[in-house]
């Protein structure tokens, strides 16, 4: 076999020494055609097999208003607080980008048929910043100082009542004494470390250096702080979490510098200092629609309205005159001047999602013009017993013997947006007929002297309905004083039963509590105890180079950080039966 072999080879060279010169160019040039068709056809086979994957590498800056002060997430309460505890802590869920929540730490879970106990089992290899095993114990240890009233956190409220007690080493239950609906949001609360905090007394969790100097188990961590000659921190770096619960992040690094104001945030943007932003105003987004940015956007589940305070004007006690004054503001006229359209119009205690989704709920061409809202607005305090003094042009009515003026005072905090809609609420009023002073204070006043004490005629103010939403906080008539949130002081034994059954509803069971809120926000918008105005949008400015970066329905701004661990700059082409390995890697 071997001589034959060597025959046939013996053969085809002497037929090649043959070829004249000519001939052995041609048929070299034949033989590299046919070497060059193969390498193609291999190379598009090749390429058709491979799919392009993210990985590791690039950074991002970004400019936050304001230096934190609690990255610690049973006491954040800031927006930049909240945005670096998203970094560096995780809870037991996250939240997906479609709204849903998906296991973080936790493997798996189970919820008993009454809504009153859910069990949780922990993902094996959990591990801290520093490389010390994340147990059940850590979640025992978070969840009672949640509960502790001398921590002072503004999330305990959600854990009154709640037992949590070891089940093993990666087992855990909570037991409530009745259902509550929102109780799987609350265990998206960061965890944790006790073997950092257990020695830290309850009256110093405030002082305590892990505030600023924190260790979690969330995507990223501290590589390094800046500070001011205050010692308050300027700027952090980040680094990925190579044992995050789901997955090493892609980005490499991460920088958050922090400014004063608004306007020393855009001159860092403008002058390159950092990549991206929000908390920005509306009317300023024009400046940055470049070909490198992308906008991302997201209504917040926040209704803001003018609440009355009957208690305390009693011209509102007349719900015809808290009904004129709603009549004659145009929604949509407020959204495009003082918001740029980077806002939904709001006509009741929940936020008007169809609308937000481009879904327009009204109609501009069966709207009546201003004119005639005024006029029929006119008629109805008319009507009321209200005259108008045709010198002042201010109305007027005798109230329980007193001859009362139909005019108030409008309290609000000092943002851009909520003083230019107080300035549009009183133009508005104003050629109605109906005097407005406008009184403006700093956010932490008008918190601790107005709100607190219920010391106002109307407040215009925002209610944080929720991403999932939470009407009882804000109308249900237990929550009327302080530290409840009822500023309206609204008060309807229906909507009480109605918040009630939402309240201790099975969380499973969506469409019976989306149903008992609907039931609940008509009655509430039907009797006017508020001028219900707009949902505010969420504006994130972010540089192109940033792929896959998607909002999930927000509750608060630091949301915007629940998938950055799947945010990439980088990306290379593999196998695809490679691509799961690499995506996970």
């Amino acid at each position: 076999m071997i001589k034959q072999k060597s025959s046939i080879a013996t053969r085809v060279a002497a037929g090649i020494s043959r070829l004249t010169k000519t001939e052995r160019v041609f048929l070299d040039i034949l033989f590299l055609l046919f070497l060059s068709s193969v390498l193609a056809l291999t190379w598009q086979v090749n390429i058709g097999s491979m799919v392009e994957v993210p990985v590791a590498g690039g950074s991002l800056r970004e400019g936050l208003i304001g230096a934190p002060r609690f990255i610690n997430p049973l006491l954040a309460e800031t927006n930049t607080d909240r945005d670096l505890v998203a970094l560096v802590y995780s809870g037991l869920l996250r939240v997906g980008t479609d709204g849903d929540l998906l296991p973080d730490l936790a493997q798996s879970y189970t919820v008993s048929e009454d809504g009153k106990e859910y069990n949780f089992i922990l993902k094996s290899g959990l591990t801290w910043h520093d490389g010390e095993p994340l147990t059940v114990d850590d979640i025992v240890f978070t969840v009672n100082q949640l509960k502790n009233p001398l921590i002072r956190s503004p999330r305990r409220i959600n854990w009154d009542g709640v037992e949590v007690s070891k089940v093993s080493s990666h087992e855990i239950t909570f037991k409530l004494v009745q259902p509550y609906s929102l109780f799987l949001d609350s265990l998206t609360i960061g965890i944790l470390p006790s073997h950092l905090w257990e020695n830290v007394a309850p009256e110093a969790f405030h002082f305590s250096p892990y505030n600023v100097e924190s260790i979690g188990s969330g995507p990223y961590k501290i590589a390094k702080q800046w500070q001011d000659k205050n010692n308050l921190p300027t700027a952090y770096e980040f680094v990925p979490f190579n044992n995050f619960a789901l997955g090493r992040p892609k980005i490499n690094k991460l920088f958050t510098n922090f400014y004063p104001s608004e306007e020393l945030l855009v001159d860092a943007y403008e002058n390159g200092m950092i990549d991206s932003l929000s908390s920005i105003s509306p009317k300023r987004l024009a400046e940055f629609k470049t070909a490198s940015t992308q906008i991302l956007t997201e209504p917040l589940p926040r209704v803001f309205g003018v609440f009355f305070n009957q208690n305390q004007a009693e011209i509102f006690t007349d719900q015809k005159v808290r009904e004129a004054l709603d009549s004659v503001i145009d929604r949509d006229e407020l959204v495009s001047r003082v918001f740029s359209n980077y806002a939904v119009a709001a006509d009741r205690p929940l936020p008007n999602l169809a609308e937000s989704e481009g879904e327009n709920t009204t109609s501009a061409e069966t709207e009546a013009p201003n004119e005639d809202k005024r006029q029929l607005a006119e008629d109805t305090l008319t009507k009321q017993g209200w005259k108008k003094d045709e010198t002042s042009g201010t109305w007027k009515k005798k109230l329980n013997g007193v001859e009362k003026t139909l005019s108030f005072t409008l309290s609000t905090a000092d943002t851009v947006e909520l003083t230019e809609t107080a300035e549009y609420l009183k133009e508005a009023w104003s050629k109605l007929g109906i005097p407005v002073e406008v009184a403006v204070s700093d956010a932490s006043t008008l918190r601790q002297n107005k709100i607190r004490l219920r010391d106002y005629d109307t407040l215009l103010f925002g209610l944080i309905v929720g991403r999932k939403p939470d009407l009882y906080s804000f109308w249900h008539s237990s929550q009327r004083l302080d530290p409840g949130l009822n500023v309206a002081m609204y008060a309807n034994i229906t909507v009480d039963q109605l918040l009630d059954k939402v309240k201790t509803t099975n969380p499973l069971e969506k469409e019976k509590i989306d149903e008992e809120n609907r039931k609940a926000a008509d009655i509430i918008a039907g009797e006017t105890p508020a001028v219900f105005l707009y949902s505010p949008k969420f504006i994130y400015l972010l540089p192109n180079y940033i792929e896959n970066a998607k909002l999930p329905p927000l509750n608060y701004p630091s949301e915007r950080f629940a998938s950055i661990y799947q945010w990439h700059v980088a990306t290379e082409k593999v196998w695809s039966i490679f691509s799961e390995k690499s995506n996970n890697n």
